[in-house]
């Protein structure tokens, strides 16, 4: 079921981006957008990644390990947040 939401991801992400194409942006702002979806995805593959690799060395509880699973976390979410941004920018575009 872990694999699940990764999957329910990628098929979002492969959704937005084929709307995209139909939506009337400019070049630039979809190749931005475009750039950021995949951003995203290998930042969030990196931190199932390091999470993974951290769980299976060790059952035993460790705080530099919950430090390093906290900053990637940190890091998928501020990722997060510059690519909703980014699309309500795109969007606002349109309107103003």
């Amino acid at each position: 079921m872990k694999d699940f939401t990764f999957y329910l991801l990628i098929v979002s992400q492969t959704v937005l981006v084929g709307t995209l194409i139909f939506l009337p942006f400019s070049l630039m702002i979809k190749m931005i957008l475009i750039f950021t979806t995949f951003f995203y995805m290998v930042v969030e593959l990196f931190n199932r990644g390091l999470k993974a690799s951290i769980e299976h060395i060790s059952i035993e509880k460790y705080p530099l390990a919950k430090i390093a699973k906290d900053v990637v976390s940190s890091a998928t979410r501020l990722t997060l947040w510059l690519y909703g941004g980014l699309w309500v920018v795109a969007f606002s575009s349109l309107y103003l």
